[in-house]
């Protein structure tokens, strides 16, 4: 059996099955981020190469959102918020380029696509993937 596979809980297999086991064999990072009418972000969808490419379990992600929120690097937090809630204001895709800083403190520069949807119960479900572009970029 693949290690990889033995990662994988099975509430994530059974939520997601076919894409759960496609997205083991992609080179970026999938995820579903929720975030509820009083501003609370939950991650539904981490998919497992995020502890390979941010050093943090994506189960570990999924239970606390903030593991991997809080790691975006100070200088790129505020436009990354600010823009990325325009954009689920108006329920149009969002874009943008930021850095995350590894549990081992080295820099990860990633490329970022978020695609909103408005829920019933009034919260976004931002369905996204993010690139590694750290090969074309400075360390800071």
């Amino acid at each position: 059996m693949d290690k990889r596979s033995e990662l994988v809980s099975p509430s994530t297999e059974l939520l997601f099955g076919p894409l759960a086991e496609l997205a083991r064999h992609l080179p970026c990072f999938l995820y579903q981020l929720k975030q509820t009418p009083n501003q609370q972000f939950h991650y539904v969808y981490a998919s497992e190469n995020a502890e390979a490419l941010f050093g943090i379990p994506a189960q570990a992600i999924m239970q606390d959102g903030n593991l991997l929120l809080d790691r975006i690097h100070p200088a790129d937090a505020e436009r990354v918020y600010q823009t990325s809630a325009e954009c689920a204001a108006q329920l149009k895709p969002w874009h943008a380029e930021l850095r995350i800083i590894r549990l081992d403190e080295q820099i990860v520069w990633l490329e970022a696509f978020d695609f909103p949807r408005q829920l019933p119960d009034g919260s976004i479900l931002f369905s996204g993937f993010a690139n590694d572009i750290s090969r074309g970029k400075t360390p800071n």
